[in-house]
């Protein structure tokens, strides 16, 4: 009776874990078809990019026929007479260069309901954009537009040389939050550009549920708990690297409850109850992980995401010349081998660039494909003439710097001045390979003088490596010091909180540092032109 008992408790425990084991090697094939999928999407749209880099007139004359023919019907199309432009020279005479608020107008005529304004494509809704160069706009999405978005899997090329060879089977920590959306006039969604993009959940660590909560609904919680529940995080996805750097001031300040509901399966009551019980029917309680977890809290931050996360290979994040100190001071809380990119240099107006050189130092730099939109570029001596005159992809010079125009149709544009001022480091045949600047509308001036974000970062980098971190008290002479923000503003503005000061031409610069013991892993340069076959 008793071998009997054993040998049926066996086959219970057989049946019970066979479903586990076929459920997971299921998933793991799955895995490996979309990671083979998008492999083989990455080399094909890596390689046509490289061959269209060889005669760049010929496709972006291409580019803007096909544009310039499927949307000739428009409103826009007409008022500029779109079908007898016969070239790139006639185009960049007949139709006017835009800011994106001169395009309000049109897009308010879209917003309201009315068709083939700007685009003969379906417009499903409108991105918000951050409002960084002034109010917030509205842009059009468009079906045609998720077809750039797979040209931008050329990027995922070149990260597959320095990613492990199971990097397919990990999962992905994406901090993405619900934003605010509205609806139209004409009945279309209004929501940023994030809100439009499709998630797969299997691929990430968080259930579907975790991304419908606002970052105040407990959103980082929910991502914190699951991501550290797990094991096998080998990607990190955040939208910006300053959403990093407050995501990790959350965790440093909420470690211990968030390692205490790991053990016991459970979340902060702040999460709306239904989206909470939710979550806590898919969070098994492990008290073992948050042991683990809370003897490396314990030790400090210094390498802390690569200490809790071994496999941990890359973090992907918008980072620019302007939160270099922030992404500084993120590099030493990843620790050594994690590998910070930005894979596209895009906004809402449309993906512009590709980055093609992960590992290659800072700023980040990308390749302007010929294929990908129709691009003009205004020189920088000339960006405050009444009439700027833009020059072609092909006649751009490496060392100077250009304001990028675009004409996207997917997002209802032409001849728009997109307000980034770019500088061209160098050339892959005659695409140009750049490195983004500074923002044209972004620029203080105390004196009359147009300080960019550049020089403001340039100046506070070499201010920072002379300060002498031993002098001050309780600090150790080998540790070492980041900025991991600033605010810059001119004179006035700080004269304002200082009355009866006779006012100078200066700038006040305001600054959060942090003093490291172990200085930030720099990653080896990569030469950016031995690129992978």
């Amino acid at each position: 009776r008793a071998s009997k008992t054993a040998w049926k408790g066996i086959g219970l425990a057989w049946a019970a874990a066979v479903p586990s084991v076929v459920t997971r090697a299921a998933v793991g094939l799955q895995w490996r078809v979309k990671s083979l999928i998008l492999s083989a999407l990455a080399r094909y749209f890596y390689s046509r990019m490289i061959a269209d880099s060889g005669n760049v007139a010929r496709v972006q004359a291409r580019v803007l026929s096909m544009c310039l023919r499927k949307h000739r019907n428009t409103v826009y199309g007409r008022e500029h007479g779109f079908d007898s432009i016969a070239d790139r020279q006639v185009y960049r005479r007949r139709v006017q260069l835009v800011d994106g608020e001169e395009m309000q107008g049109y897009i308010g005529r879209m917003a309201a309901g009315e068709r083939n304004v700007l685009t003969a494509d379906h417009v499903f809704g409108f991105a918000i954009t951050s409002g960084t160069s002034g109010t917030h706009k509205l842009v059009p999405i468009t079906y045609h537009r998720y077809r750039e978005r797979l040209a931008c899997l050329a990027a995922l090329h070149p990260l597959s040389q320095h990613a492990p060879n199971n990097i397919d089977l990990m999962k992905i920590l994406k901090f993405q939050y619900s934003a605010k959306e509205y609806v139209s006039s004409g009945g279309l969604r209004c929501a940023p550009m994030t809100s439009f993009v499709h998630l797969d959940s299997s691929y990430y660590s968080t259930p579907a549920a975790g991304f419908k909560l606002g970052e105040a609904e407990g959103g980082v919680h929910v991502h914190w708990t699951f991501a550290l529940g797990s094991r096998d995080i080998g990607v990190m996805e955040v939208p910006f690297i300053t959403a990093l750097h407050s995501a990790v001031e959350y965790l440093k300040s909420a470690w211990v409850d968030i390692v205490s509901g790991i053990a016991t399966g459970s979340l902060p009551q702040i999460i709306p109850r239904a989206t909470r019980e939710a979550l806590e029917a898919t969070l098994t309680p492990d008290p073992r992980r948050a042991h683990e977890l809370r003897a490396e809290f314990e030790l400090g931050f210094d390498g802390i995401l690569k200490r809790i996360w071994p496999q941990l290979t890359l973090i992907s994040s918008v980072y620019s010349v302007n939160t270099l100190p922030c992404k500084t001071a993120m590099m030493g809380v990843a620790g050594r081998g994690v590998i910070f990119h930005t894979p596209i240099y895009g906004c809402s107006e449309g993906a512009l660039g590709v980055n093609l050189f992960p590992g290659c130092g800072d700023p980040p730099r990308y390749l302007l494909p010929a294929s990908l939109s129709y691009l003009e570029f205004l020189p920088e001596h000339g960006l405050a003439a009444s009439t700027p005159e833009t020059v072609f992809m092909e006649d751009v010079e490496i060392g100077e710097s250009y304001e990028v125009v675009v004409t996207n149709p997917m997002a209802g544009l032409y001849r728009c001045r997109t307000g980034d001022v770019v500088v061209v480091i160098d050339k892959i045949n005659q695409s140009p390979v750049v490195e983004f600047s500074y923002r044209r509308k972004l620029l203080l001036s105390a004196a009359g003088e147009r300080v960019s974000e550049l020089i403001i970062n340039k100046a506070l980098s070499a201010a920072v490596k002379g300060v002498e971190v031993g002098s001050r008290a309780g600090v150790r002479p080998e540790e070492s010091v980041t900025i991991v923000d600033y605010t810059a503003v001119e004179s006035p503005m700080v004269h304002t909180h200082q009355q009866g000061q006779t006012s100078h031409d200066i700038y006040g610069i305001y600054c959060q540092i942090q003093y490291l013991t172990h200085p930030p892993f720099t990653p080896p340069r990569i030469s950016p032109w031995t690129l992978p076959q």
